[in-house]
């Protein structure tokens, strides 16, 4: 991969330093928990001692969104760092998800709404990075703020070129659900699905395909429901599991059990032909 051969070249500590938080996001993002743990562990444990503060916040920022997605959300809030360590725009932008995800999971939505109003401050100067605000309305819908969410969505659109819109897509879909409003939000979610899919972001596939079965009839959500998990399963990823048996359980739809081996390589064929080409979800940082 071009980062094992960046790796393997000599360079500059700001870069060098980077590689093992790098691998790991890869990892993570494509579905590949438990990789992505072992690439972060290794990174914490290797870190030169001369690495930079930023370097150490970054890799202890990665380490608890990886343990997170494992459903270790309280070692994940162990290792997460302060808010008050954030040193600029730009660290709210990589820390966004884990200091408001590992909030909401463990039970603390005040404390995630804080978090999600202090983007709301700053919505428009997110541009192009809008997964934060996409996470912030996840905190504001489960307090039930639709208003704000809604809000939050328009600010963040008014700066908004091509760059980064499937996350606002994705947020205004979310908005949209919470209301009751299923016709809107399918074709939305129909399509962030399908662009995450092509980049290869499995998380964030496998994330929109729950809240796109939130608005299928019972038959047609629970074979969907029943596939996320079953990839999330194979792959480690152990609270995309958790979320879809939840979802399973409100809807009262058979709640998924882990499937053969088999089943699983059938289930990645499917995914893996609805992909269409698209620019859409390029990483820019």
């Amino acid at each position: 991969t071009r980062l094992d051969a960046l790796a393997a070249e000599p360079g500059p500590p700001v870069i060098t330093d980077m590689i093992g938080i790098a691998t790991s996001w890869g990892r993570r993002t494509a579905g590949e928990v438990e990789l992505a743990l072992t690439a972060i562990e290794t990174a914490a444990a290797t870190t030169p001692p001369g690495a930079s503060e930023k370097v150490r916040w970054r890799t202890n920022v990665e380490r608890a969104e990886v343990l997170l997605e494992l459903g270790r959300a309280d070692e994940a809030a162990s290792v997460l760092p302060a808010l008050s360590e954030r040193a600029e725009l730009q660290d709210v932008i990589y820390d966004a998800a884990a200091q408001i995800r590992v909030r909401l999971a463990l039970g603390e939505v005040d404390e995630a709404v804080a978090v999600a109003r202090d983007i709301a401050l700053n919505a428009a100067g997110f541009a192009p990075y809008f997964d934060a605000v996409a996470v912030a309305v996840e905190a504001l819908l489960t307090a039930g703020l639709l208003t704000e969410a809604q809000a939050l969505v328009d600010a963040a659109r008014a700066r908004a070129r091509e760059v980064g819109t499937a996350f606002l897509d994705e947020a205004q879909a979310r908005i949209f659900v919470a209301a009751g409003d299923a016709e809107r939000a399918r074709p939305l979610l129909e399509s962030v699905v399908t662009q995450a899919a092509e980049r290869g972001f499995r998380l964030v596939e496998w994330r929109v395909r729950l809240l796109l079965a939130e608005t299928l009839a019972a038959g047609e959500a629970e074979r969907l429901v029943l596939e996320v998990a079953t990839m999330a399963q194979a792959s480690g990823a152990a609270r995309i599991v958790d979320e879809a048996r939840a979802l399973a359980r409100r809807r009262g739809l058979a709640v998924p059990e882990p499937a053969p081996p088999d089943r699983v390589a059938e289930l990645d064929v499917i995914a893996g032909g609805e992909r269409v080409v698209t620019s859409m979800f390029a990483d820019v940082r």
